[in-house]
C-alpha cells in the first residue's frame, strides 16, 4: 500500500454509497465544523483512493461535506492505493478518533467480519480486543427500536439515560414506521378506530398486535418505550379521538406506564392489564395465558370492557 499527501480538487472527490462506517451526521456538529473550516481550512487531510479519473473517500466524509458547504475548491488529502484494505482503513480511523456510535461501529465490524472471516482477525486489523468486537456485534441482535434508543442515548441525550431491555424472545419482529427517536413520544404500529392500546418491548407488543388483529379495525396499538418521560401535547392529541384507553404491562399493573399516562392525562380512566399476584411459572406463552396477557386473552378482555370492540369480532 502506497500513499502520498497532496491537494485534491473537491470536484474530483466522490463518496462511495454504503461504504462509510459513519451513517449519521448531526446538524449542530456539522454546522460547527463548517464554521471551523471557513476560518481555518481542513486541518486533518482526507484519506482517498484513486477511482478512475477521480478519487473515492476512504475516511473523512464529514470534512468533505464541510469543505463543500464552506465552498472550498480543494482539500489536503492522503491518496492511498489501498486495494482491499479500504474498509479496514475507514473503520480503523473512525474508531481510533471515537467518531462512530456503538451501533455504527457494530455495523462496520459486521462488514469486516464478512470480508475477513472471523472476529479475531478483525480485532487485529483495527487494533481492538476480540471481546469488544464481540460485544459490539451483539448490538446488531437488538430490535430496531432498541438500536434507535441506544443511538439517541449516546448521540443526543443531554442527561443520564437508563434503557431497560426485555430479554424474552418475541414470536415476531416489530417493525417501526421510522427510526426517529422523539423523547416522550411513541409510534403507532397498528391503526384502529375505537380503542387505544399502549405497550412496550417486543414480547408484549406482539401480544398487543395479536389482540388488534383479532379485533379488526377496532384497536390501535402504540409502542411507548418511555416510562418516565411523556410528551403531554403529543399524548393529548393521540388519545383525544378514543373513548377507551388500555395499557399492557410486563409486570404488576401498578407503578408502570399505566400510572404515568394517568398522571399526564389528569386522571382520565386508563385500563391497565398486568401481572396480578405471584408471577406464574412455565414457558413465556403459558405465563402470559395464566395472567391473561396473551393476544387472545387481551382481545377478549378488551372486547368485554369495550362494547364497540366486541361488536367488531
Amino acid at each position: 500500500m502506497s500513499e502520498m499527501l497532496t491537494m485534491v480538487p473537491l470536484a474530483k472527490i466522490k463518496t462511495r454509497q454504503g461504504f462509510n462506517p459513519r451513517t449519521e451526521f448531526a446538524d449542530e456538529q456539522m454546522a460547527e465544523l463548517v464554521e471551523s473550516v471557513k476560518r481555518h481550512g481542513i486541518i486533518t487531510p482526507l484519506t482517498l483512493a484513486p477511482d478512475g479519473d477521480g478519487f473515492t473517500i476512504i475516511a473523512g466524509e464529514r470534512r468533505y461535506r464541510a469543505a463543500k458547504a464552506a465552498k472550498l475548491k480543494q482539500v489536503p488529502a492522503q491518496v492511498r492505493d489501498a486495494d482491499g484494505e479500504a474498509l479496514t482503513l475507514a473503520v480503523a480511523e473512525n474508531v481510533i478518533r471515537a467518531d462512530l456510535t456503538p451501533v455504527e461501529e457494530a455495523e462496520a465490524y459486521r462488514r469486516l467480519v464478512e470480508e475477513h472471516g472471523e472476529a479475531a482477525k478483525v480485532a487485529k486489523l483495527v487494533g481492538r480486543s476480540e471481546r469488544l468486537i464481540g460485544e459490539r456485534l451483539e448490538l446488531l441482535r437488538l430490535p430496531d427500536e432498541t438500536r434507535a434508543l441506544v443511538r439517541w442515548a449516546v448521540e443526543d441525550a443531554t442527561e443520564n439515560v437508563a434503557i431497560r431491555l426485555a430479554i424474552g424472545p418475541s414470536p415476531r419482529r416489530i417493525e417501526l414506521p421510522n427510526a426517529d427517536v422523539v423523547p416522550g413520544r411513541g409510534a403507532v404500529l397498528h391503526e384502529g378506530a375505537d380503542a387505544l392500546l399502549f405497550s412496550y418491548g417486543p414480547v408484549m407488543l406482539h401480544e398487543a398486535l395479536t389482540a388488534a388483529e383479532l379485533l379488526p379495525g377496532s384497536l390501535q396499538v402504540v409502542s411507548m418505550p418511555w416510562l418516565n418521560r411523556i410528551d403531554a401535547e403529543w399524548l393529548a392529541e393521540l388519545t383525544e379521538p378514543f373513548a377507551e384507553l388500555f395499557v399492557v404491562e410486563d409486570h404488576a399493573s401498578v407503578g408502570g406506564l399505566g400510572d404515568a399516562l394517568r398522571r399526564v392525562l389528569d386522571g382520565r380512566p386508563v385500563t391497565v392489564f398486568g401481572v396480578d399476584g405471584w408471577p406464574a411459572c412455565g414457558t413465556p406463552l403459558e405465563a402470559l395465558r395464566f395472567h391473561g396477557l396473551d393476544g387472545a386473552s387481551l382481545a377478549g378482555r378488551i372486547a368485554a370492557a369495550f362494547p364497540a370492540a366486541a361488536s367488531a369480532e
